[in-house]
């Protein structure tokens, strides 16, 4: 069984926050016709800000691994 950590958690959360809006974007650009251009943009950039968040957030656990590695 694996092992994981509040750092895994926090991952597997927001890639599931990420693949939701990501179909809910899929949604909006299929029915555009039903949409104004305003929620295009902003369903738009609110998947964008997701996925830079959960980089951000990668790249910090990333390196804080390092940095343990490197005090041991």
């Amino acid at each position: 069984m694996m092992h994981i950590d509040f750092s895994d958690s926090k991952l597997w959360l927001l890639t599931s926050v990420i693949a939701i809006s990501g179909i809910r974007l899929l949604d909006v650009y299929i029915n555009v016709s039903g949409h104004s251009d305003r929620e295009l943009m902003w369903s738009t950039i609110v998947y964008g800000i997701f996925v830079i968040s959960a980089i951000a957030l990668a790249l910090v656990d990333f390196l804080r691994g390092r940095r343990r590695s490197a005090e041991e």
